[in-house]
């Protein structure tokens, strides 16, 4: 799991290489750390605090996730 800010899907606009997701089942999200921009399945989308509790930010090794976890955090 990495964090990441839902976007609002009219703002945002055509982003080439998003991943072909329904639009009904998925959402535009934009990753803290990386700025990368996604489009995820609804399925996948889990509030930052529950995945504190579920303690997924243990789990990932990248350099860069400590960076995204306090842009997350502002």
């Amino acid at each position: 799991m990495w964090p990441a800010i839902v976007l609002d899907e009219s703002p945002v606009g055509v982003h080439k290489g998003l991943n072909k997701i329904s639009v009904e089942k998925s959402v535009k999200v934009q990753f803290f750390g990386t700025h990368d921009f996604a489009r995820v399945k609804t399925t996948q989308v889990i509030s930052f605090l529950r995945g504190l509790l579920s303690s997924f930010h243990l789990k990932c090794k990248k350099s860069n996730f400590v960076q995204s976890l306090e842009e997350a955090k502002m």
